[in-house]
């Protein structure tokens, strides 16, 4: 993930939680098990890639975490975020947002204390 963010050029990586492959333990054995279409509905559920990382480096805090446990977790999500290329900044903003509500922030809160540099997130 992260060698791929920070390419000059890389393909917009999409994710997909390895448990909707259940029966199957990867994407052939779903297909013998379910036909393309068990496939196709799982790669209805994939998600930017960008922001399955940030969610990641959460580390499982959330909005009824400690204060400060919310406020480390975002801090080392925005530390990721801002090393990202400029390109990615419309993912680097929906990675923010989507991590600064599971913290109990707002995006914009979230944003000011990271050093981010504004506009580009």
């Amino acid at each position: 993930m992260e060698n791929s963010a920070r390419a000059d050029v890389s393909p917009v990586v999409l994710v997909v939680d390895p448990e909707r492959l259940a029966p199957g333990k990867d994407p052939d054995d779903l297909v013998r098990l379910g036909g393309a279409g068990a496939l196709s509905a799982v790669l209805e559920t994939r998600t930017c890639g960008i922001a399955w990382r940030a969610t990641e480096l959460l580390n499982g805090v959330e909005g009824g975490s400690e204060q400060e446990a919310r406020r480390r977790a975002l801090e080392r999500v925005c530390s990721w975020l801002g090393k990202l290329p400029p390109r990615l900044a419309l993912e680097q903003e929906d990675a923010l947002r989507l991590v600064s509500e599971r913290c109990g922030y707002s995006a914009p809160g979230s944003n000011a204390p990271s050093g981010l540099v504004s506009g580009r997130v």
